[in-house]
């Protein structure tokens, strides 16, 4: 009996070994030495992520171009699960030690992944039901943020040599930018058209908002006076071209197409 005991437990695998990352940092302040570390281990997944580059494509179904590598150009960027870190203070510096085990990080990852595939679907679902672009827009915006962050936790699951029975993506990230970019192009509410006009003026402030015009006419018309209420909402702005740092003028013209708004940012004038 024995004996037969002793021949199953010969026949059992060893137990898999646990996968650790390892970044290292010094620095002369407690804090500086941490993002050293922290650095240090994105270039430790970095190295990892380039020997699994092909099971990283093969998962996503090729529906990614983006090389996996480039997912840690920005440190900041990778989430970092179950890390530990340690801090000693040395005699002329700080030094620091941070690592993933994937004993320990390995399940956060893959949780983490599985809420994230749950939340896509249910995203790509509402969006198949959604007809207006201006109800579009915002959840087609969250599926492509989820997708990122999706890649972002999937390359350091397999840079700790997750490989199996990992969650999938059935959705094409190409079509739900091509989604997106319509509904930009083909804003059917106010409130969006206003939001993606102003887009990139959010970093200036005392704007005065003068009413739209017909173009070629000096008309303003009573869509002209509701339109101004929106931009102002959505700009840093002043009750009078005084007290402005910048003149938003703007026109329109009514097509077969819909409305075409024409808006122009410049500095006041004294």
């Amino acid at each position: 009996m024995i004996l037969t005991l002793l021949g199953l437990l010969l026949l059992l695998p060893p137990p898999a070994l646990a996968i650790e990352l390892i970044g290292e940092g010094h620095g002369p302040t407690r804090e500086t030495a941490k993002q050293e570390a922290l650095s240090d281990l994105s270039q430790s997944i970095a190295t990892e992520v380039n020997s699994v580059h092909t099971g990283w494509k093969g998962l996503l179904d090729g529906k990614y171009s983006e090389d996996a590598t480039q997912m840690v150009r920005v440190e900041s960027r990778l989430p970092l699960l179950g890390l530990e870190t340690y801090v000693l203070q040395g005699v002329d510096e700080w030094d620091a030690t941070s690592f993933l085990r994937s004993d320990r990080a390995a399940p956060l990852y893959r949780e983490r992944l599985i809420q994230l595939q749950q939340e896509i679907e249910l995203n790509w679902s509402q969006i198949q039901l959604t007809e207006r672009n201006a109800e579009r827009e915002p959840l087609l915006q969250q599926t492509l943020t989820k997708l990122e962050d999706f890649k972002r936790h999937l390359t350091v699951t397999l840079a700790l040599g997750e490989r199996e029975n990992l969650p999938e993506l059935n959705i094409d990230e190409a079509e739900v930018q091509g989604l997106l970019w319509q509904a930009q192009e083909q804003p059917d509410s106010m409130e969006q058209a206003a939001r993606l006009l102003t887009k990139e003026m959010q970093e200036y402030s005392s704007v005065y908002i003068f009413p739209l015009k017909v173009l070629k006419t000096q008309e303003i018309t009573p869509f002209a006076l509701a339109f101004q209420g929106r931009l102002q909402q959505e700009l840093k702005t002043v009750l009078s071209p005084d007290q402005a740092k910048y003149w938003l003028h703007g026109n329109y013209v009514v097509g077969d197409q819909g409305i075409e708004i024409t808006l122009h940012l410049s500095r006041a004038q004294s």
